[in-house]
């Protein structure tokens, strides 16, 4: 029996085309048979404009998951729970701690989820929350990572984020998770930020699914600020992979997604995705 298509929709991205809404934030709609999981719920008021403009409803969701709980990906979840009471709801038991960003001549900056949003979380259906620490599954065919562990030396941490205002405690960011799904092709993988890691994530992905090939890589890979080694680390272990099609966004950067877009295993393979853009697998 073939398996069934499924059609991503990205509603909340950092390019979009008037009148579709831009933001630094990230939301991606899955819908695979009678399912509609939104993974992330980006920043603003984007993705209820955006999901406006295209004609996508976002009253009838079945399942919300969250990559990890900064701001940028779990802004809009209060109104969404309260338009979706019936809905699951899977994040990382870290997913609500405060977190903070530490830039050199700048405020200290809160980036972890809003309050209404942990407010929204509460009064939700106890039954219906998921919390991730391990792999799960989300249905037959979809997954998350939970907790991915990390192995490799570049990706020990993933920029200036703190646990307190002072900056004393590190945020190792241990709620990162990423999303994949089986599909006729092999495995399509969607990132949130990557911050636990390209390498890290990838890896650990491959060891839930050994058999099985990467072929579609979607999302935000955080690479924009990263070293020049850990860059072509990444780049060589993307390399490795027969991916069919990269579609990078957010947070990975035009010097990411340039030199890995040089590749010549993937040449024609890479483009920077935006708001309003469907993808089927």
């Amino acid at each position: 029996m073939a398996q069934s298509t499924t059609r991503i929709t990205v509603l909340a991205d950092n390019i979009a085309t008037p009148p579709l809404l831009s933001e630094h934030g990230f939301a991606v709609l899955i819908e695979r048979d009678q399912e509609r999981i939104l993974f992330d719920t980006g920043q603003g008021l984007a993705l209820f404009e955006n999901a406006d403009q295209l004609g996508i409803p976002l009253d009838n969701l079945t399942a919300i998951a969250l990559s990890h709980g900064h701001y940028d990906h779990t802004g809009n979840l209060a109104q969404l729970l309260d338009l979706n009471p019936h809905c699951r709801l899977y994040l990382h038991p870290d997913c609500t701690i405060e977190r903070y960003v530490l830039h050199d001549n700048q405020p200290v900056k809160m980036i972890g989820m809003p309050n209404s949003a942990k407010q929204a979380i509460a009064k939700h259906d106890p039954a219906l929350i998921h919390f991730t620490s391990q792999a799960c599954k989300l249905t037959v065919e979809i997954s998350l990572t939970g907790t991915i562990p990390k192995f490799h030396p570049l990706e020990k941490t993933s920029g200036p984020f703190y646990l307190d205002q002072k900056g004393l405690h590190i945020d190792q960011l241990g709620d990162d998770q990423s999303l994949w799904l089986t599909t006729k092709h092999g495995i399509c993988v969607i990132t949130g930020c990557c911050h636990t890691g390209l390498i890290n994530t990838l890896a650990f992905i491959q060891q839930q699914e050994p058999r099985a090939s990467l072929t579609h890589l979607i999302g935000g890979l955080h690479l924009a600020n990263a070293t020049s080694e850990r860059l072509d680390a990444s780049v060589q272990y993307l390399h490795q992979q027969p991916w069919q099609h990269l579609y990078l966004s957010h947070c990975t950067g035009a010097r990411a997604t340039d030199a890995i877009g040089q590749l010549p295993s993937l040449i024609n393979k890479v483009t920077s995705t935006y708001v309003g853009r469907v993808i089927n697998v």
